[in-house]
């Protein structure tokens, strides 16, 4: 499947391993989205480092969709730092979430911070007809966008790659 919107790539399923997530867990309108990563990406940074730990990739994980967005925002951790993460961030107010092995479709944005929203739209309009064609069947409510790069200083407007993805059963 390739997507009409610029920026993105063509869909495909993956095996997605266990991970754990330390962040922010926040209900927030879609206008409050910017604020909040900038948050809590700062915030789970200061709590890593408190422990001592390695941040991994910086992530996005959507429990309900706009107007008003359940997100946690934050790092993955290894499993093998959690729990000397665990009493720093309970401490702080953050989450940890361990999300299970699985299946997901998956696509890539490769273009500015300002596209992303419309293609993330459009990934969850094709994902949304994935139950027929894919053999798992129905859809489980959660997606998740992965920051693998972020533009220079020089050119903010250019050079996101954002990994989207939606879990199936």
């Amino acid at each position: 499947m390739f997507f009409s919107v610029e920026g993105l790539c063509m869909l495909e399923f993956v095996e997605v391993p266990q991970r754990y997530v330390v962040g922010v867990r926040r209900q927030v309108s879609a206008e409050e989205l910017s604020d909040l990563h900038e948050h809590a990406f700062n915030e789970t940074a200061e709590v890593l480092a408190q422990a001592q730990a390695q941040p991994g990739t910086s992530c996005c994980y959507f429990f309900a969709a706009p107007p008003q967005v359940d997100l946690l925002a934050g790092f993955e951790v290894p499993m093998e730092q959690v729990a000397q993460v665990q009493e720093v961030a309970t401490a702080r107010g953050l989450a940890i979430h361990r999300f299970p092995p699985g299946t997901a479709a998956k696509t890539v944005h490769n273009d500015s911070y300002e596209s992303l929203p419309d293609a993330r739209q459009a990934f969850t309009a094709e994902v949304a007809q994935v139950p027929s064609e894919h053999p798992n069947g129905a859809l489980v409510p959660i997606s998740w966008e992965e920051y693998v790069s972020v533009p220079s200083d020089n050119d903010p407007s250019a050079g996101y790659v954002t990994e989207l993805y939606r879990s199936l059963p």
